[in-house]
């Protein structure tokens, strides 16, 4: 899938769409997501996208990889069904998948300025 190929309609026939990966490509939008089953979505370095808040219509989405998009993260906090994110925090040298709840926990002390 390139940039300049990526549609998705609503006559897109088969299974149903659970797992996207999207990494670096030059998507702007996520408008055209709303909707999808989508239970796991890899949109790292995506810098593109400007809005992020189509997620929060991804009903089923429970996994995200987004390194590289600390504008991502406000919208993510407010997702009912995410479990899991993989993300680079500061001071790491990879990302790290992290339960959700952990991950906000550790996102607040960085935030906060307070160490482990």
């Amino acid at each position: 899938m390139t940039a300049a190929t990526w549609r998705i309609s609503g006559g897109v026939r088969g299974p149903p769409l659970v797992r996207l990966e999207m990494t670096g490509t030059g998507v702007v939008s996520m408008v055209p997501l709303r909707g999808f089953p989508i239970k796991a979505l890899t949109i790292d370095n995506c810098r593109k996208i400007s809005d992020f808040s189509p997620l929060l219509d991804l009903p089923q989405l429970e996994r995200i990889s987004c390194n590289g998009l600390p504008q991502a993260l406000p919208i993510l906090r407010q997702h009912p069904m995410l479990k899991l994110i993989s993300y680079q925090l500061p001071g790491e040298t990879a990302s790290v998948d992290r339960p959700a709840v952990e991950f906000w926990k550790l996102l607040d002390r960085q935030l906060s300025g307070v160490s482990n």
